[in-house]
This record gives C-alpha cells, structure tokens and sequence, in this order.
C-alpha cells in the first residue's frame, strides 16, 4: 500500500472509500466515517479471509481508537483467516503485542 508514503496510502483509501486502506493507515476519521455508512464494514472480508481487525496500523495513537470503532460495529475478533490466523496472532507476530493483548482479552 504504497510502502512507506503514508500520505498517499491515505489519499488512496479517501478515494476508494476501502475500509481495509483506512485501517491500515490509520485514519480514524475516515474509518469513523466508513462505518456510520455501513455498519457492516466492520466484518468484511479480504481476499485472504482477514477482517479490517488484520490490518490494525502499527500506530498505538491511531490503532486504538481504530480497535475501539471496528468493535462498536460488531467486528469479530474471533475470525481466521485463510492460513488460521486470528487478528491477534497476526498482529503478535507482527510486534504489535500491546494491540494484540487487547484483542485476546475480549
């Protein structure tokens, strides 16, 4: 997702109106925006069978509420992807342990 240009990760997900983009760059506000649309966004599947929960930014500032929002809209952190993974094991496994310890929690 154009790798390290977080500016125009986010002018991408703007324009494409895709909650997995949002997500993953963090923009909370487009996220919160995303959602009071359609709900049901926050249980939409990838390709590889992950939710909007798989893609949470490595960002704590914005991850957090991010987590928070997807939740609210009923997003199950209980899914596995294709290679049955929860969010939790794949954001533990991509250092992110502090989000991941949230998300085990519930």
């Amino acid at each position: 997702l154009h790798g390290k240009n977080l500016p125009m990760a986010r002018l991408h997900a703007e324009r494409g109106r895709c909650i997995f983009d949002a997500v993953a760059t963090g923009h909370v506000q487009l996220v919160a925006e995303l959602l009071r649309e359609k709900p049901e966004r926050a249980r939409e599947l990838n390709p590889s069978g992950g939710t909007p929960l798989h893609e949470l930014p490595e960002d704590l500032v914005s991850a957090e509420p991010i987590l928070s929002l997807l939740l609210e809209h009923g997003a199950d952190p209980t899914v596995r992807d294709t290679s049955g993974k929860t969010a939790a094991v794949l954001l533990e496994e991509r250092g992110r342990d502090s989000i991941a310890d949230s998300l085990d929690s519930l």
